[in-house]
């Protein structure tokens, strides 16, 4: 299905609960394969399997995470197609939540 990378991942310090926020830039899908949506993954380190803690819309690529709390996590995205046949994983994105 291609590469993705995690463009930007970023906590929100200021805000109560601690709020973590993501956005993914997906390249240009290959011929034929039609994206059916997006997985977000969140683990202590960047080696799969992790915690799945969103699933969006193909349209959708950003999410906010609320009630984080403070640690180090690691996110990663997955695409998934309209057959259900997931991507492998994006680049992985380490966040600090103080």
């Amino acid at each position: 299905m291609g590469t993705l990378t995690l463009g930007c991942a970023h906590n929100v310090p200021n805000t109560k609960p601690k709020t973590v926020a993501l956005t993914w830039h997906p390249q240009v899908q290959p011929s034929g394969v039609l994206v059916g949506g997006w997985r977000v993954y969140r683990a202590g380190s960047c080696t799969p399997p992790g915690q799945l803690t969103a699933s969006t819309a193909p349209t959708v690529t950003s999410v906010a995470q609320t009630k984080v709390k403070s640690g180090t996590y690691m996110y990663w995205v997955t695409a998934l197609s309209v057959k259900g046949v997931e991507s492998v994983p994006s680049n992985c994105q380490t966040v600090i939540v103080p």
